[in-house]
């Protein structure tokens, strides 16, 4: 059974450009996303388009939708660049379970907890129980809370 054609995408200059660009000077992940709604401008089909970047059809094709749906504004070009590298940067999975906030209390939690520990995940099991006890959050894993405490110690790693 044939494949439905997708939606054509069509690109002023101005954002041929800056998605040329974004896909020579970003992110390997950003890059691709990037190349996927040029050649969806180019006219390909999602099939084409999968076996030159070497991506899924799925991630093709929802990326197309995606850039079919998106509206940028921007008054200068640069900030529409900002725009569009955001815009290919956002996560297509699902959403936090924390936000901001509990994410910094349970980062202070993991501070008073420093003791030694059978393992990580010995200790990142005693910061998920404390931090359903605390009601911070209602359910965590504790590879969730070791995913929190990799991404902070990879933060404040480049920030030093």
């Amino acid at each position: 059974m044939p494949v439905p054609k997708a939606p054509p995408v069509e690109l002023n200059e101005v954002e041929k450009r800056l998605l040329e660009s974004i896909a020579e000077t970003e992110e390997e992940y950003i890059s691709k996303r990037a190349l996927i709604i040029l050649e969806a401008a180019k006219g390909e089909s999602n099939t084409n388009i999968c076996k030159k970047t070497a991506t899924s059809f799925h991630h093709v094709s929802t990326w197309r939708k995606k850039w079919l749906n998106a509206t940028f504004t921007a008054q200068t070009e640069e900030e529409l660049r900002e725009s569009i590298r955001q815009f290919l940067e956002s996560k297509d999975g699902r959403p936090r379970k924390c936000k901001s906030a509990e994410v910094d209390k349970i980062i202070e939690i993991s501070h008073w907890v420093d003791r030694s520990h059978r393992s990580k995940n010995a200790k990142n099991e005693l910061i998920a129980s404390e931090v359903v006890r605390r009601k911070i959050v209602s359910d965590i894993s504790p590879r969730s809370i070791g995913r929190l405490l990799e991404q902070y110690e990879r933060e404040t790693a480049a920030s030093s």
